[in-house]
């Protein structure tokens, strides 16, 4: 395989990695910023539960839309990275999950 095609996948992959852990990052803050508003009880517009650790919180529709949104990226692209790291590494032999060479032990 040509390197700049190899490159490439390295890169799309980095991308994706770092994407998802992002996603994985934004989920738990945005839960600490909605939980910080959110009540016990549905009051007004707080009607939406949301669950951490078996007690329930009541927020905004919308809120626990985008809650829900990023946990549903984090759990399917956990494991997308993780499967999709193997297969390029262990079906391309493209490495992405270890350290690669650098261009003098190459050469």
């Amino acid at each position: 395989m040509q390197h700049i095609t190899r490159r490439r996948i390295q890169i799309a992959y980095t991308v994706l990695f770092f994407v998802i852990f992002a996603d994985g990052l934004a989920a738990f803050a945005f839960f600490m910023v909605i939980r910080a508003d959110a009540t016990r009880e549905p009051r007004g517009i707080r009607t939406a539960p949301i669950m951490d650790h078996g007690t329930t919180y009541y927020v905004t529709a919308v809120e626990a839309l985008v809650y829900h949104g990023l946990l549903v990226a984090m759990v399917i692209g956990v494991p997308l990275v993780v499967l999709s790291g193997a297969a390029i590494e262990l079906g391309l032999g493209i490495p992405v999950l270890r350290k690669r060479e650098s261009k003098t032990t190459r050469e």
